[in-house]
């Protein structure tokens, strides 16, 4: 989002994991107004340092959780011109400290009232309260502490249930204990239990590994790979707050990101190749290399860091029989794919790199 206020130009950017160039040529585009595409990568920082130069903007980096992340799109203070401020959000405050940042400010939580009409408009569309779930009400906003998201992600998946079912699900949970992963076990039962299974597929597709991607391609990839479209699925997860789609991207925040993460690992835990998904670098590194794959994995993500590389027989992919979808980022192969399962539906490659010698 760009606004024209003389010489001064607003950007704010939504930060998850994907890929960083094309955040890096978006910050270009929307500051200067030129479409740079980059195919070397060691002309990127040159290219921000000498345009930006003398530009006086102000810049919002939303939800920071790496160094490589600022580096990329805040590199140094003298990339932009006097004046102008870079404004980052972020649970990790340490890496500010590291980047330089001359002002912190802690975000304080929400006060019980403001908690409490926040939790309302969940969990009843209105900040009015029916009276018989007042103290209820009460209760759980006193547990979630006054964490905005976690509040919006409870809200939004009481909403429309009859208070038997809140007290079951809210006082089933509190039998666990106020212990550091109570409050988790409560989102994930609110959150994921009570979905449609197709929405479930969705959801845990998303979290490993779609987050950040265009609704249209997302449509697209659902279609073919699950033979379904997923309108529907990805209304009833605005619906309750576990995604956000802003500027035809669909954005899920990373503590939903994290709770749809854990479920899959669950899959089971110590097994990779048995689980539906695989997106981690090394359980994908692991089970190539084994030929642990079996039918359980459906999707496959794999973006390797730059040190990193394939070391197979060819075969990983051989007892895969219901992998779907794989796409393949930034990968070197040891040597080329000898068979794909006949269940494959989207292969999605960004640039191939096959061979001892690749």
């Amino acid at each position: 989002m760009i606004l024209n206020l003389n010489l001064l130009k607003l950007l704010f950017i939504l930060v998850p994991l994907f890929c960083l160039v094309r955040l890096q040529e978006t910050l270009l585009l929307d500051i200067i107004g030129e479409n740079i595409k980059f195919t070397d990568a060691s002309e990127v920082f040159p290219t921000i340092e000498r345009r930006l130069r003398g530009k006086k903007v102000l810049l919002v980096l939303d939800d920071i959780s790496n160094d490589e992340q600022l580096d990329s799109l805040a590199g140094n203070h003298d990339w932009f011109g006097t004046g102008s401020r870079v404004i980052i959000t972020t649970r990790f405050p340490f890496l500010l400290k590291f980047h330089g940042v001359h002002h912190q400010y802690k975000l304080e939580l929400l006060h019980e009232e403001e908690a409490l009409e926040l939790f309302c408009w969940k969990a009843f569309e209105s900040r009015d309260v029916d009276p018989i779930y007042m103290e209820l009400s009460k209760s759980i906003v006193r547990y979630t502490q006054g964490i905005p998201l976690v509040l919006e992600l409870i809200g939004s998946g009481l909403f429309g249930k009859p208070i038997s079912e809140w007290k079951y699900i809210f006082d089933s949970y509190l039998s666990h204990g106020e212990d550091d992963q109570s409050i988790w076990r409560l989102l994930h039962k609110i959150s994921y239990e009570g979905l449609d299974d197709d929405v479930k597929t969705v959801f845990l597709d998303i979290a490993c590994c779609f987050n950040g991607y265009k609704v249209d391609f997302l449509t697209d990839l659902f279609l073919n790979a699950r033979g379904f479209s997923p309108t529907y699925a990805l209304q009833v997860l605005i619906s309750k707050s576990l995604i956000k789609i802003d500027g035809g991207v669909v954005r899920m925040h990373d503590t939903v990101q994290m709770i749809g993460r854990s479920i899959v690992k669950e899959e089971p835990p110590i097994e990779p190749g048995k689980r539906s998904r695989l997106w981690y670098y090394e359980d994908i590194l692991d089970v190539l290399k084994n030929n642990t794959g079996g039918p359980a994995v459906e999707i496959m993500k794999i973006d390797l860091p730059k040190d990193k590389q394939v070391l197979w027989d060819g075969n990983g992919f051989k007892n895969m029989e219901n992998l779907k979808i794989l796409e393949i980022i930034n990968a070197r192969f040891s040597e080329v794919p000898k068979i794909f399962a006949n269940s494959l539906k989207v292969l999605n490659w960004k640039g191939y790199f096959g061979g001892a010698n690749q």
